[in-house]
């Protein structure tokens, strides 16, 4: 069975108990190379070490993908799971493992992930936040009566309380 996705086209076995995601011939248990596609280029690739590295190949052999933040970038493969197929994206920790079993000249996908939410954003400022509306500030003050402002029900200053005396007496 044959299953395509755009111009990809991808064989998977018409096993169901076929879940393995990568050929398990021994020329596929150290590929001497990879191929990295970005949007509609490939490129042939020795396999990296470790993910930073295949970022680095990335941003070196894609023009594009060199001003963009290394966060951004993310690599998956395409793999038959019961007769379908699914992209699987390849995490940091998995690199190696995963590389390494690929078949030879087995394709690589390179996304460059959407910024995050939060970096569309501008940054929120000290003291912005839903208390503060047009329609507060637009409201007579409540400290203001009849055009004075309101006085404290004591005409004396406000002195601490005995606990908060003792309190600082304790600390000098």
């Amino acid at each position: 069975m044959e299953s395509t996705s755009s111009d990809l086209t991808v064989y998977c076995p018409r096993s169901p108990s076929s879940t393995s995601p990568h050929s398990t011939s021994p020329q596929s248990t150290n590929p001497q190379v990879l191929t990295y596609r970005f949007e509609k280029s490939m490129v042939y690739v020795t396999p990296a070490e470790d993910y930073e590295k295949a970022v680095d190949y990335a941003q070196q052999v894609f023009p594009k993908l060199a001003t963009v933040d290394r966060e951004r970038i993310s690599f998956s493969v395409s793999v038959c799971v019961e007769g379908k197929k699914q992209t699987v994206r390849v995490s940091s920790m998995a690199w190696k493992t995963v590389a390494w079993s690929l078949a030879k000249y087995e394709i690589i996908e390179i996304s460059v992930e959407p910024l995050s939410e939060s970096a569309d954003l501008p940054p929120a400022y000290f003291g912005d936040d839903s208390r503060y509306s047009d329609k507060k500030f637009l409201e007579p003050d409540s400290a203001i009566q009849n055009g004075r402002p309101r006085s404290r029900s004591s005409s004396r200053p406000h002195s601490p309380s005995s606990s908060t005396k003792k309190w600082i007496e304790k600390l000098f």
